[in-house]
């Protein structure tokens, strides 16, 4: 499943937020290869995303919202997604753009829910529109159309789709098990290691230049939630990993080893 735009409204903390995954034109010298869908070359696509932001910004948030957005397409149960509404007494929204695998279709989702005293507003529209041979993203949403009827539930209109695939989402309260029992569909586990003062001694540079935060509290917070936390989740997965590099970003021979295997993975 490709998502090529993602529009979170009262969602988790999220207000009016849109995110987009499309190119509108061609990406010269990429080190990507073919970030088109097969057959299509016109409609160009993010196939590597990188979130990057300060603690509480969001990051986590925007995954666990397209999990539960997939979760809701697949299962057709309300509570996946009302479950992490923000304010209640408002409308919540999403709205979402995507590929099922091997399709040459753009599917859009659009819903809304509102809480009405003792019974539930829920309106939910499914766009679709053929994706041509010389279609891109904006040529494509030109012509989308709904196509379920007015007075249908959205189970029924949900049961137009096929199953959402294709994406993995994990956590570290789900703990480092869970990187054993899913060890099938990921194609490689690297553990980033750093001498544990290197870390502390990053954590309180960055902590008290960036966060304007004293030593005192940075060491609190170290000792009561960092430290256990990275003994109880992250330090166990790394008997997983299949590959190890050691001093992170400045270990230059195992990132070069990396990137080779990641675009190697998406050329084929």
């Amino acid at each position: 499943m490709i998502v090529l735009n993602l529009e979170l409204d009262n969602l988790f903390g999220f207000e009016d937020f849109k995110i987009n995954f499309s190119y509108p034109k061609k990406v010269e010298n990429s080190s990507i290869k073919d970030e088109f869908l097969k057959d299509r070359s016109n409609f160009r696509y993010k196939k590597v995303n990188i979130l990057l932001g300060a603690n509480s910004t969001g990051k986590t948030s925007i995954g666990k919202a397209m999990m539960a957005i997939f979760n809701f397409l697949n299962k057709k149960e309300i509570i996946t997604v009302t479950q992490y509404i923000r304010d209640i007494e408002k409308t919540m929204r999403f709205s979402m753009d995507f590929i099922l695998d091997g399709k040459n279709d753009l599917y859009r989702v659009d819903f809304k829910y509102k809480k009405e005293n003792e019974s539930e507003k829920i309106d939910l529209d499914l766009y679709k529109a053929d994706i041509l041979k010389n279609d891109s993203y904006e040529t494509t949403i030109g012509k989308i159309e709904k196509i379920n009827l007015k007075n249908e539930n959205y189970i029924e209109t949900l049961s137009e789709l096929e199953k959402v695939s294709g994406w993995l989402f994990t956590y570290p309260e789900q703990g480092s098990n869970f990187l054993k029992n899913n060890n099938e569909v990921m194609d490689i586990k690297v553990f980033v290691d750093t001498d544990a003062d290197e870390r502390l001694l990053r954590r309180i540079k960055r902590d008290v230049t960036e966060r304007a935060r004293t030593i005192d509290s940075i060491i609190n917070q170290y000792q009561q939630t960092v430290k256990p936390m990275h003994e109880q989740f992250v330090e166990p997965s790394k008997k997983y990993a299949d590959i190890i590099i050691p001093r992170g970003g400045e270990n230059s021979t195992g990132i070069t080893i990396l990137t080779e295997h990641i675009k190697h993975k998406l050329s084929v």
